[in-house]
């Protein structure tokens, strides 16, 4: 029984010692390497998040760089690991992990440097075809879904002004299908939902898959709207056209969208630098060993 005793009180005072570590949360794993969290290839966000960071969208990143394929994997990754850096749109960023400021200015300032476009891109020649989808898409930018879009992004910044009220259209039916970037389907989701109670004999499917999928479904007559998160370059408007003439494919700016650099809520730095971000994530660079070493 003593014995047992003995045990017990061991145990316990290292699971106090433990807690009182993680508590005291001084530097927590500054000693440790710094994990690189990233998206996939193809993705809008990653595009974007690199021609800010290293310069070029195509940086080879370091080995050992754990890639999520969606906003929900990066957040697990870096809720879940002490020493994790990612990058995010700022619309779906949690409690559960912890944005610095980016050259000491906040995600929620306007002069924040990282953001970018999310876009709804479509074939001019297909659309017509569909006038659900010609109405979903005067829909959603439309005024109607202005304090929407507002609760994550910023609306009015683009091609999409959402300054004039929405015109239901009695009797109105048929699907609309919109596949793409995992930052603006949430949103899309949202917007779908409302236009169910506007237009109830329309069904309007969102499938959240990426940017590139997104583009590839408008190629290919899979979607009728694709989701990019990114700006597209000529030779994506070339392929996306796919034999049609390229003036065809029409990219419009739904929201303004800041991409969020986080880490671990035990992480004890606030703030972070371009040249800091190109280090981490520019295979091309020294980087550093730790997170002391990046703060020293």
């Amino acid at each position: 029984m003593k014995k047992m005793t003995k045990v017990i009180v061991i145990a316990l005072a290292m699971a106090l010692g433990t807690v009182a570590l993680v508590g005291c949360g001084a530097k927590y794993g500054d000693d440790k390497p710094i994990k690189i969290v990233t998206r996939e290839q193809g993705s809008g966000t990653k595009d974007g998040f690199m021609e800010y960071a290293t310069g070029d969208k195509a940086t080879i990143l370091p080995k050992g760089a754990i890639t999520a394929r969606s906003t929900a994997e990066v957040l697990s990754n870096v809720k879940t690991n002490p020493q994790a850096i990612g990058y995010d749109s700022f619309g779906y960023i949690t409690k559960d992990v912890k944005m610095l400021t980016l050259e000491g200015v906040s995600v929620q300032d306007d002069a924040y440097p990282l953001a970018r476009f999310l876009t709804v891109i479509y074939k001019s020649n297909k659309i017509v075809g569909n006038h659900a989808a010609e109405k979903f898409l005067e829909y959603i930018g439309s005024s109607d879904v202005t304090d929407k879009i507002n609760e994550g992004y910023q609306a009015n910044h683009g091609d999409l002004q959402h300054d004039i009220p929405y015109q239901k259209e009695d009797g109105l039916g048929g699907k609309v299908v919109v596949e793409g970037s995992t930052s603006l389907s949430p949103l899309m989701e949202s917007l779908a939902e409302m236009y169910k109670s506007v237009q109830k004999g329309v069904e309007v499917t969102v499938i959240s898959s990426g940017s590139g999928p997104g583009r590839d479904a408008i190629r290919d007559g899979k979607a009728d709207l694709g989701m990019v998160s990114a700006e597209l370059s000529q030779s994506q408007i070339d392929d996306i056209a796919k034999g049609d003439d390229p003036s065809v494919v029409v990219s419009a700016h739904i929201a303004y969208d800041k991409i969020a650099v986080i880490v671990n809520k035990l992480n004890t730095h606030d703030n972070i630098t371009q040249l800091q971000l190109n280090k981490i994530y520019n295979s091309n660079e020294t980087g550093y060993k730790n997170w002391a070493e990046m703060y020293a």
